[in-house]
């Protein structure tokens, strides 16, 4: 479902996998094999695998020390996912 991260997530894709949020023509983006994903914080999305194949996601995130990997409540923790993502530090 629909959800944001407290932290960047950087992925490469094995499969292909539909991303979805309003900032694509048409409201999707399709990631193919190989691709790359950098996801900043507290950006909504949903992505699913629509295909036949399994999907694999190699991730990193870069999340404060504490907080979940996925925030699923948006319209309570909005301002709290982007709060937090001010306070990662290196």
């Amino acid at each position: 479902g629909e959800h944001c991260h407290y932290g960047q997530q950087i992925a490469v894709v094995r499969g292909e996998l539909a991303y979805f949020a309003n900032i694509y023509p048409g409201g999707v983006r399709v990631y193919r094999q190989g691709a790359s994903n950098i996801e900043g914080a507290g950006f909504p999305h949903d992505d699913r695998n629509e295909g036949e194949d399994d999907v694999v996601l190699m991730v990193t995130y870069v999340i404060p020390e504490g907080k979940p990997l996925a925030q699923t409540d948006l319209a309570s923790s909005w301002r709290d996912v982007v709060a937090g993502a001010a306070r990662i530090h290196l």
